[in-house]
């Protein structure tokens, strides 16, 4: 399993999530309904452009 999946997979449906982009780094943001912290990583822009992506189309 990608880190794509593992990150989708932790996410509740309701939940929501921010993209920060700086150069080639990327900070992921998720949040639940009801606008409490679910997680924050840093990762690549490539890699949080797909889990955008993804999350926007389930």
């Amino acid at each position: 399993m990608d880190r794509i999946s593992i990150l989708l997979e932790a996410l509740p449906r309701k939940s929501t999530i921010s993209v920060l982009y700086k150069g080639s780094a990327a900070v992921v943001v998720a949040r639940d309904n009801k606008e409490r912290l679910l997680f924050k990583v840093s990762t690549t822009v490539a890699v949080a452009m797909q889990l955008q992506a993804k999350w926007l189309v389930v």
